[in-house]
């Protein structure tokens, strides 16, 4: 038992020493990569797993994120789409959360709106371009 004792302080003194020798300027590092989401406005921004591993805590992230932009109204009423960028399906809030919010994956975030304007015309505006429009269309 004594011999046991010896080992971990020993192991525990190693592992001070090595800590003191790191050099500071490296600060803390995070411990797996980050989620990354565009949002409607084309904002890009990491989403630490470490910190927000919840539908409810990304919501609030989002609220925050919206307090002054245009949208607002849309995240308060859910009228929004998450989709993986590397695939076509929608991240579903019935999913885990830690299924669809995986490290280094690149989320989008789209707004939706109801089709009672022509495919041609802005959401917000309704005003018409002559270009004819596209699933990659942007307003």
């Amino acid at each position: 038992m004594a011999k046991m004792c010896e080992s971990t302080l020993s192991n525990y003194k190693s592992l001070i020493d090595i800590q003191q020798k790191m050099p500071k300027q490296l600060g803390p590092c995070w411990i797996q990569e980050p989620t990354t989401l565009t949002d409607p406005l084309g904002r890009v921004a990491p989403i630490h797993l470490e910190l927000i591993s919840s539908w409810d805590v990304f919501e609030k992230v989002m609220d925050g994120r919206f307090l002054d932009p245009p949208g607002r109204r849309k995240l308060e009423r859910q009228e929004y789409s998450l989709q993986d960028q590397d695939a076509t399906a929608d991240l579903e809030r019935s999913q885990p959360f830690e299924t669809c919010f995986i490290p280094g994956r690149m989320v989008g975030m789209c707004f939706n709106f109801e089709k009672s304007f022509p495919a041609n015309a802005c959401p917000k505006c309704k005003k018409e371009t002559e270009n004819p429009a596209s699933s990659t269309t942007q307003w």
